[in-house]
């Protein structure tokens, strides 16, 4: 780890104290009295403790990785909630359409082109991500890769070639139930992926086993941290803070109008708007762009949010 970095973190994270708080090093520790050799234990030395008592941070450890992991589930399931959330407020803004497309769309058309949409906006969402950490990839990465293949052929199976409005609101019915289904692998990857880092915290508690550059600054980064600064932290390998839920809710539901206004205003549209719309150089995804904005703000505006 660069030393820069632990320089930034050090008495930064974990306990601060006055007067007898001191810094561990690998070499392992002191006793807090009369200066003998204690247990042998490797104490990372970015992290300041209460004390010299080796056990002391053995179970600031385990409070850390206990912390972590359900920190993370609830995260997870946030995450689960805003996407099947959006479907449904979607299939409500959808569902007065429909009449529209009878005969212009199949069924399996339209909810090809809705299904995957939650996965490429979670996925797509990596600036200031760590996407080479482990927690991201088998999280988020795990999600977006086998999530679009997953939903894509569900969506595939589910749908009918028919393109009455029965079919299309059918349709609309198997967006919420594939993205519900979809969303189980959240919590499934997330409950998989801290449960192994709660382990090899443990471990490191317990028996002093090394930790890699990774879990150690974990470990450094939220080091008997408070609930919010974990879920804070945490936006970093993909799961979304308190903060931003609402941002994340409104971007899939904006996202799932604009995929299907792109099928709706080519589907309805006559010559004259045709025309219109050749002359003023738009094109169906600029419309379409257009009106998922507007819907994005009367949506925004539902919920307390205002023009």
């Amino acid at each position: 780890m660069p030393e820069t970095t632990r320089k930034q973190r050090r008495g930064r994270r974990g306990r601060s104290h006055k007067g007898n708080s001191k810094t561990h090093s690998e070499d392992g520790v002191k006793a807090a009295q009369g200066g003998h050799s204690a247990a042998k234990v490797t104490i990372l030395p970015e992290i300041v403790i209460t004390s010299g008592d080796p056990h002391q941070y053995s179970a600031d450890v385990r409070e850390t990785a206990r912390a972590l992991n359900n920190t993370a589930k609830d995260a997870a399931q946030d995450l689960q909630l805003q996407i099947i959330k959006a479907s449904e407020d979607f299939k409500h803004y959808a569902t007065p359409k429909i009449s529209k497309l009878d005969g212009e769309i199949t069924a399996s058309e339209l909810l090809i082109a809705l299904v995957t949409i939650p996965a490429r906006v979670v996925g797509g969402e990596v600036a200031n991500k760590i996407t080479s950490s482990k927690l991201w990839q088998a999280i988020i990465k795990k999600y977006v890769d086998e999530g679009i293949k997953s939903m894509g052929a569900a969506a595939g199976k589910a749908a009918s070639n028919a393109d009455d409005a029965r079919s299309l609101q059918e349709a609309l019915d198997q967006l919420i139930l594939i993205n519900t289904d979809g969303v189980l692998m959240i919590a499934n990857n997330t409950d998989t992926a801290f449960s192994s880092l709660s382990e090899r915290l443990f471990a490191h508690a317990k028996d002093n086993a090394p930790l890699d550059d990774e879990d150690q600054d974990i470990l450094v980064q939220f080091f008997l941290a408070s609930p919010k600064t974990i879920r804070d932290g945490l936006t970093r390998y993909g799961l979304p803070g308190q903060a931003s839920l609402k941002q994340l809710y409104l971007e899939l539901y904006t996202r799932l109008v604009e995929a299907f206004e792109v099928k709706y205003i080519r589907a309805t549209s006559g010559l004259t708007e045709h025309i219109d719309m050749y002359a003023s150089g738009k094109t169906y995804q600029d419309r379409a762009r257009e009106a998922a904005k507007e819907a994005q703000k009367k949506r925004n505006k539902d919920l307390g949010g205002g023009e």
